[in-house]
């Protein structure tokens, strides 16, 4: 996308650092998460549910590809549920950015590592524990960081 070309421009122009890309990724889907409580009381997560199966099923399979478009799926149902198209847009452009470096460094990341990730960020979510989610998600998403950075 568009937005996706203009982070990347920016940080091809060092006018956007990667430690500076990483902190706002995670501020907004921190707020992702808060949001997605104020909206509603019990948050429908069959969508996030059903990418985690598939991310799970790709990953013990050792397809990359799959996985890398499950790990677009998760972050996309998870602004989704925010029900707002500039977050979805947001949200969608950063990790559109972010897989264009991850798509050479996946398979050096551990799939247990993010199958378990991924199911505890959502068992947490369910239980309403969202200050934990959050911090799930910071460790894995601190996880992938160092391991393409």
């Amino acid at each position: 996308s568009r937005i996706t070309q203009a982070f990347s421009d920016l940080i091809t122009l060092n006018a956007i650092s990667l430690k500076d890309l990483f902190e706002a990724r995670m501020m907004i889907l921190e707020m992702v998460i808060d949001h997605t409580f104020k909206r509603t009381p019990r948050p429908d997560f069959s969508k996030l549910e059903k990418v985690i199966e598939q991310t799970k099923k790709s990953s013990l399979a050792g397809d990359i590809p799959r996985r890398i478009k499950c790990a677009y799926g998760f972050y996309h149902e998870l602004g989704a549920l925010t029900g707002n198209s500039a977050i979805m847009f947001t949200v969608d452009s950063q990790t559109e950015l972010v897989q264009t470096f991850l798509r050479y460094r996946v398979a050096d990341m551990p799939a247990q590592s993010l199958i378990s990730s991924r199911e505890i960020f959502l068992k947490l979510l369910k239980s309403g524990e969202i200050e934990a989610a959050k911090i799930e998600l910071r460790a894995h998403m601190t996880r992938v960081h160092k391991n393409l950075w």
